[in-house]
């Protein structure tokens, strides 16, 4: 064979030592963990092994090698997980037959072969979901709604609609909404006349935090800017009496001010503050209407409860007031590489005093 064909020795070979490495991967798993299989029902040990040969594949990022087996016309795997091991040892004995290397099946350590893995799969599906009904080979699954445990009538349309499986998710709700789901699904069936399985889906652990102590009130107000950075819109704050809470047509967004300060404001005034990170910061008033002004920034500002407004008028200092109604962050712990978290089992949550310092 030329060397340049994708079928060449070196490459069968290549992939030969590659795919053994995968599989003693896969055998070894499940060699370190026998007890898990033994916890498995007797008539399930077979695909409880199958099981762990997939897991241990699944580890591995193989798209690659199944790239090149493509290139050689084998089987990629891609439809292996009823007779996982089976199914690469195939693929072992057609590159060594590639390659003319001899080759000895493996079989003895193979749980579930290419036929029995296909015929376990369709009597484990049976099993649990009950026939396919006449006509088609899938079985429709319909997780219920909360609603289902006091409306009858919603089992009665899902069964008449063809649901074959009811799912109820323990994940919500309680023991006597499951109850009561059950018990509609199978009067529906009945009436039917026709089976219809419920499977309930065990929620798993879970971790369920409280509430978090809200950050500082933060405005942030951005001018819009081009993929040069240039800004083509300024940044439009709306200002209103405190306490009314309002929005001011064309505003990005709005904060409350002293009532006798927004009176005094006058179009194209100056507003001067120096934002939460003792930035210099100037609005220019643009209008005024309905007891409200708009002011206007070409630059990026940070307003807090503390940053105070000036006004200015030429050149002369006018009054100074506070923004209020700012809006409130969502409540966020923020943590980084090497932080520690506590959990307690009540309180309110907060960051931890300090720079760095465990929460």
């Amino acid at each position: 064979m030329s060397a340049a064909l994708p079928w060449s020795l070196e490459e069968c070979r290549a992939l030969i030592g590659e795919w053994r490495t995968l599989r003693a991967t896969m055998v070894g798993l499940a060699q370190r963990h026998p007890e898990r299989i033994a916890a498995a029902d007797p008539s399930h040990a077979a695909s409880a092994l199958n099981l762990m040969h997939y897991l241990a594949m699944r580890r591995v990022d193989v798209r690659a090698l199944q790239a090149r087996l493509t290139i050689l016309g084998l089987s990629s795997l891609g439809r292996s997980e009823p007779h996982v091991l089976a199914s690469v040892d195939k693929v072992l004995g057609l590159l060594h037959a590639i390659a003319g290397l001899p080759w000895r099946a493996l079989h003895d350590d193979e749980p579930v072969g290419v036929r029995r893995g296909s015929a376990l799969l369709e009597r484990n599906a049976e099993a649990l979901f009950g026939p396919s009904p006449e006509g088609r080979r899938v079985r429709i699954m319909v997780t219920l709604p909360s609603e289902a445990a006091t409306e009858p009538a919603r089992a009665v349309s899902l069964v008449a609609a063809g649901m074959d499986i009811a799912r109820i998710n323990c994940a919500h709700d309680d023991a006597a909404a499951w109850q009561a789901m059950a018990a509609h699904v199978r009067a529906a069936a009945v009436a039917a006349g026709r089976p219809v399985r419920v499977l309930t889906d065990l929620g798993g652990p879970k971790l369920r935090t409280g509430p978090i102590e809200p950050g500082p009130a933060i405005l942030k107000l951005q001018p819009r800017r081009d993929l040069r950075g240039v800004v083509v819109e300024p940044a439009r704050l709306g200002v209103y009496p405190a306490g009314a809470r309002r929005e001011v047509p064309g505003a990005d967004a709005a904060v409350g001010v002293d009532a006798d300060w927004l009176a005094g404001l006058q179009d194209g005034d100056i507003v001067d503050c120096v934002d939460t990170r003792s930035a210099r910061r100037r609005f220019t008033v643009t209008s005024r209407a309905d007891g409200a002004a708009l002011l206007e920034t070409r630059k990026t500002v940070y307003l807090g409860a503390q940053t105070q407004l000036q006004q200015r008028r030429r050149e002369h200092n006018g009054p100074i007031t506070h923004p209020s109604d700012l809006p409130e962050p969502p409540a966020r712990i923020r943590l980084q590489r090497g932080d520690r978290l506590r959990l307690t089992e009540d309180g309110v949550g907060r960051a931890a005093g300090g720079e760095r310092q465990p929460a």
